[in-house]
C-alpha cells in the first residue's frame, strides 16, 4: 500500500483513498449537474431523467466505496479517527483563559 507523503501536520491517506475520493467528487459533480438539468427541463425528457438516476446511483456507489475503504484500511481509519477526535486548539485555549 502506497501512501502520499505530505508536509508535517497534514492529514495523510493512502493512494487508494485518494483515488476513491476523486471518484466520489466526480460522481457528486455529475449528479448535481444532472439534477440541475432535470430541474431546468419543463417536461423532463426521459433521457435527462435516466441520466439523473444513473448519476445518483454512481454517487451512492462511490460514497459506499469510500466509506468501506476508510473502515478497512488501517492507515485511513487511524487518520480519520485522529482527525475527527482532535480537539480544536483555539476553542480549548479560549475556554482556558482566566480573568
Amino acid at each position: 500500500m502506497k501512501m502520499k507523503v505530505n508536509a508535517p501536520g497534514q492529514i495523510r491517506f493512502c493512494d487508494e483513498y485518494e483515488r476513491l475520493l476523486g471518484e466520489f467528487l466526480q460522481s457528486l459533480t455529475k449528479w448535481k449537474q444532472a439534477e440541475s438539468l432535470e430541474r431546468l427541463a419543463e417536461d423532463a425528457q426521459p433521457l435527462t431523467e435516466i441520466e439523473y438516476m444513473l448519476a445518483k446511483q454512481d454517487y451512492v456507489w462511490a460514497l459506499v466505496a469510500l466509506q468501506g475503504h476508510s473502515r478497512e484500511c488501517l492507515l485511513c481509519e487511524e487518520t480519520l479517527r485522529a482527525h475527527i477526535n482532535m480537539p480544536d486548539r483555539s476553542a480549548s485555549a479560549a475556554g482556558s483563559t482566566v480573568s
